[in-house]
């Protein structure tokens, strides 16, 4: 026999619940979901907290849903901009409803998400899954004004992502040993090898030794990407084609008869600050480096793994990878699949623990930063209402200025692109080479909320508090 029991009788009954069980403090939320979708439960007391986590979680919709302002059923739509009919408010991303500390997250044309910390404004972007809040630098506060900030204002400067951009090793908030790349016209005289041996004649000159290719050709192909750029085979300095086109390959030199996979590696070591994490790490310790005690050890993801998903043509198996590597192919990262293909966006963690910068985690992170601040990502701006190559004028992310983000999108044949967002609200990307406005992000542990209303000419003036978990 089925049971149907309406609307009604079933929040009698999950009142009754909740008075049974003493869980004090829950309420019903979400009131803009259609009356399709199941009511959620906030274990907050909603009508009586000053917790910045608690209050974006009493109002946060789940994304994957229809509500006020989605109007499909599957919920947010991130291969599109934010609208009044694909999310403008905050929300919860899904995937993340059963932590302890879901992930709630503003997104569209919101104006209630200022705040003044540390004497300086803030938009705020979204919590953490350990409870912590997200913020943004939005400049400067005018007395009497709030945070009425545009354009350059909202940055604390512009700067080159990194101060060159032809190696593949500028791709890095960090990087190690920088293999500049070569070009020569294209000649099918030389014999190309897929791997090579390595007789060290001095080993007290680095590098002093003859190299001989193995299994070799007469013309380049995706398994031979090794070269004496002779036609012998044996040298002194070899070399490694990672891309080609009709004219030119395009080379880097290998060192002290090392791997191509050794070479990626050591261009991938962190040991040398890029030239924005410079910027950033000079303008934190300058300015709020008093509130690191109250700073969370968060992941900063500068994703640098490639994309090796083959159902997206053209965009994976680049070159580098010696074993089949596509030498017509640049290198994508899962960065931009992630914002321009898949369309699922990925926060509090990375890919590789190499690019997941963090300050003393070495669980999770790598822990090389040295103050826990860093940049937003592609990901987290896809969620607050950019989409890729798409121009919109009314999310709380485009203030009128260039700007930088977190991660890398490829290397070309001899450039290497990182993410930013443009004047027009744009998720784009460019050469790390050029120089664009920088805006830090911070993720505080609790924050308590001493007074204001969240809106540009009355922002929340918060503090480092503690919520109930």
């Amino acid at each position: 026999m089925k049971i149907y029991l309406d609307k009604r009788i079933i929040i009698t009954l999950l009142i009754v619940f909740v008075v049974i069980t003493g869980l004090v403090g829950y309420s019903f939320i979400n009131s803009d979901v259609s009356s399709t979708t199941s009511l959620s439960v906030s274990k907050y007391d909603c009508s009586n907290s000053n917790d910045l986590y608690e209050l974006l979680a009493c109002q946060a919709v789940p994304d994957n849903v229809k509500s006020k302002y989605v109007s499909s059923s599957t919920g947010v739509n991130f291969s599109q901009i934010s609208s009044d009919t694909n999310g403008k408010g905050i929300y919860t991303l899904s995937s993340t409803i059963g932590y302890t500390y879901p992930i709630h997250y503003f997104r569209g044309d919101v104006d209630n998400n200022y705040a003044l910390f540390g004497n300086y404004c803030w938009r705020i972007v979204r919590t953490t899954s350990d409870g912590g809040v997200k913020l943004i630098y939005d400049g400067v506060p005018v007395v009497g004004q709030g945070c009425t900030a545009t354009g350059a204002d909202t940055t604390i400067g512009s700067s080159k992502y990194n101060t060159y951009a032809e190696s593949f090793a500028y791709m890095g908030y960090m990087y190690g040993d920088v293999y500049d790349f070569h070009s020569l016209n294209k000649n099918d005289t030389f014999k190309y090898g897929s791997s090579f041996s390595f007789v060290d004649v001095d080993s007290n000159v680095s590098g002093d030794g003859t190299y001989t290719l193995t299994n070799q050709v007469s013309s380049i192909d995706n398994t031979h990407h090794y070269t004496c750029l002779n036609t012998t085979g044996t040298c002194s300095s070899i070399a490694y084609v990672y891309y080609m086109d009709d004219t030119y390959i395009f080379y880097i030199l290998i060192k002290d008869g090392k791997s191509i996979e050794n070479a990626i590696a050591e261009m991938k070591t962190n040991t040398n600050d890029s030239t924005i994490k410079g910027v950033v790490d000079d303008w934190f310790s300058s300015t709020i480096s008093i509130y690191t005690p109250y700073m969370n050890d968060s992941i900063w993801c500068n994703d640098r793994s490639e994309n090796t998903n083959t159902s997206y043509a053209g965009k994976f198996n680049s070159g580098w990878n010696s074993n089949g590597g596509l030498l017509n192919t640049y290198y994508w990262t899962q960065g931009y699949v992630r914002r321009g293909l898949s369309f699922q966006p990925l926060v509090d963690s990375c890919p590789n623990k190499d690019d997941a910068f963090t300050v003393s985690d070495t669980t999770n992170g790598n822990g090389k930063l040295i103050n826990p601040v860093g940049l937003l990502t592609s990901d987290e701006v896809m969620m607050a209402g950019g989409a890729n190559l798409d121009v919109l004028n009314n999310y709380y992310l485009n203030v009128g200025v260039e700007y930088w983000l977190m991660n890398p999108i490829h290397h070309t044949d001899t450039l290497v692109t990182e993410s930013r967002v443009m004047d027009n609200g744009r998720l784009s990307s460019n050469s790390a080479s050029n120089s664009y406005g920088v805006r830090p992000a911070i993720t505080s542990k609790s924050l308590s909320i001493l007074g204001g209303a969240g809106t540009i000419n009355n922002p929340y003036s918060i503090r480092t508090g503690k919520h109930s978990g």
